[in-house]
């Protein structure tokens, strides 16, 4: 099915606060580190992936890594060569046609200090059973993460519904999207911060994304992504009126296993798009 409003509003969402967030609040660190063959195969392809995600692939972020190629044994490989088919920075993950199991893959990359993600799952389960704290301030395991892991610290984008208001001159409706933040985060300090930069984007215009240069799987492919650039070059825009947070004190007593490590909000987001019926 072709994408419909709701499909990039929410897309469009999760790549403007992730560009925030590591942009303007300078939200990842410089790292390397060593790839590790996943335990399940993706698509048909060998898969490594690193103990933590996510890595940056935003090439507009001053002084990140933006990984773009890895080293395998010493030396230097990008797509296209030694069968490297691409990199899946939001998973932390290469992807090769052939086997590398007996090889030292490692790599420079930034790795966020907030995972962004879109989700359909009930905040009490965010809240009360998120995955386990998965960075490079902990020691690092010798195996690679499960691609379709999700771990904290993390912000989860949820659409909460909305509706059509019709304007006053004909033709033309005020289309309204309600969107939820869920910001897990391993200390206050950083959730007060990123509860800032969120609550900050009130009033400024949302671009409205509807391509980008990755392959079907997500993939880097030796084509930059750079959101500056692409968002200078896009006329179709909404608008953020709203932002609302609100802070969550898990308590022990609603579920013996909640994880009182976790410090966590919610950012509720009104935006308006102006649409021709």
């Amino acid at each position: 099915m072709k994408a419909q409003w709701e499909n990039l509003v929410m897309s469009s969402m999760m790549l403007y606060i992730d560009n925030k967030v590591c942009n303007n609040g300078q939200g990842f660190v410089n790292h390397a580190g060593q790839f590790h063959k996943t335990k399940k195969q993706f698509n048909q392809y060998h898969s490594y992936s690193l103990p933590f995600k996510q890595i940056i692939a935003d090439s507009s972020v001053p002084n990140a890594n933006i990984m773009q190629g890895v080293y395998i044994n010493g030396n230097f490989a990008s797509v296209g060569e030694a069968g490297l088919e691409g990199i899946l920075h939001h998973k932390g993950t290469l992807l090769f046609s052939e086997d590398h199991d007996a090889d030292t893959i490692t790599g420079n990359f930034a790795v966020k200090d907030f995972n962004v993600y879109i989700t359909t799952k009930p905040e009490e389960d965010l809240l009360f059973k998120t995955a386990p704290q998965v960075n490079p301030k902990l020691p690092q395991v010798s195996e690679g993460l499960d691609p379709n892991t999700e771990a904290y610290p993390a912000i989860f984008l949820k659409n909460m519904g909305g509706q059509d208001e019709p304007l006053g001159f004909g033709g033309m409706n005020d289309t309204v999207s309600h969107i939820r933040a869920i910001a897990l985060s391993d200390s206050a300090f950083n959730l007060d911060a990123v509860c800032g930069i969120l609550k900050n984007s009130f009033s400024q215009d949302l671009p409205i994304i509807e391509s980008l240069p990755f392959n079907a799987l997500g993939a880097f492919t030796n084509v930059a992504y750079d959101y500056d650039s692409i968002v200078s070059q896009i006329t179709r825009k909404a608008q953020i009126w709203r932002t609302t947070v609100s802070k969550v004190s898990p308590q022990r007593a609603l579920d013996p296993n909640v994880n009182l490590d976790v410090f966590a909000a919610l950012i509720d987001f009104e935006i308006h798009a102006f649409m021709a019926n």
